[in-house]
């Protein structure tokens, strides 16, 4: 069934008014297309269908085309019409990347039209900043998300790249991968982004630095250190903070806990437990937090990032 809507929309859109669908039409019909392009029917081969699918996402995705008035002066305009969409159409593009990198035509043009436009919102940045995209366990995701991102500040669009401490955060730890071809192209985006780094890099890092993938969090501890050498008077108030993390995922032991005193008779009758995988899993993200702060701690001291003019605050921290 699938199948057969994709064939009658493209044979629509190529033959019968050669343009894109109406935007009503284009949000009505654009679950199934999502179903096509992220694999939400694993057992059926999609075939041709699959990059037809694509095809008539691609022609939906210049947000800098959309037409701002209303059709017969009636209704919502075709911006208002798929503005919603922007955020979903960006997530099929992300899974493209990842699960069909060279799918004609090509996901990395759609995203760059996508991005165009309007500035894009908090929430339009979420997928473009979290795991499936900045955050991507694939290079080549990362790669292509920051040319989109260059070709937006190079049109023009730079402004939308600063005053948001999530996105300068991103920008800043890209610079930092692990991927030498995914770091080239973040310092571009840094420059073309025209601002320095604002004291405000620490928060999303300290983040990062507990992250499930070490790629990232190695990332986030050398973009710490980085930080620190650019912005040096913030050294003292970084480090108390990544004491601070390495305390609260201090390993746990069994004894410390069980409750005790009144704790333990203020318990719930017949709570369970935690399993001694969720225990596990627990202790290993701990774990994984406490290599983040280490890793950071480490960068920076192959960067001298701590003045040696002021060693008797950073041992007031310690101590």
């Amino acid at each position: 069934v699938l199948a057969r809507v994709i064939d009658y929309l493209t044979a629509f859109c190529s033959h019968v008014y050669k343009e894109r669908l109406s935007g009503p039409t284009f949000s009505l019909l654009f679950p199934v297309i999502r179903a096509v392009l992220t694999d939400a029917c694993p057992g059926l081969n999609m075939g041709e269908s699959y990059g037809e699918a694509l095809s008539i996402l691609a022609a939906h995705a210049d947000f800098g085309q959309l037409s701002s008035t209303p059709p017969l002066d009636v209704g919502p305009s075709e911006a208002e019409t798929l503005r919603p969409l922007r955020k979903p159409m960006t997530e099929v593009i992300l899974y493209v990347l990842k699960a069909h990198p060279r799918s004609e035509p090509a996901p990395g043009g759609s995203l760059i039209s996508l991005l165009m436009g309007p500035a894009l919102s908090v929430g339009e940045w979420a997928p473009l900043l979290g795991n499936e995209g900045l955050l991507s366990r694939e290079a080549s995701v990362r790669l292509a998300v920051l040319e989109a991102i260059e070709a937006v500040a190079g049109a023009g669009g730079k402004a939308s790249l600063t005053g948001n401490p999530l996105v300068e955060s991103r920008l800043w730890l890209a610079k930092h991968d692990e991927d030498e071809e995914v770091a080239e192209a973040g310092e571009r985006v840094w420059d073309a982004r025209g601002a320095d780094l604002s004291g405000m890099y620490s928060a999303p890092l300290l983040v990062l630095l507990g992250h499930e993938t070490g790629r990232v969090r190695a990332a986030a501890g050398r973009a710490m250190a980085a930080a620190v050498v650019e912005l040096p008077d913030t050294a003292t108030a970084t480090l108390a903070r990544l004491l601070d993390l390495f305390k609260v995922n201090e390993a746990s032991t069994e004894e410390a806990e069980r409750p005790r005193g009144e704790a333990y008779f203020m318990a719930p009758l017949g709570g369970e437990e935690a399993s001694a995988e969720e225990k596990a899993t627990k202790e290993q993200e701990k774990a994984g937090a406490r290599g983040g702060v280490a890793k950071a701690l480490e960068e920076m001291g192959k960067r001298s990032a701590l003045a040696p003019e002021g060693p008797d605050k950073h041992l007031e921290i310690v101590f």
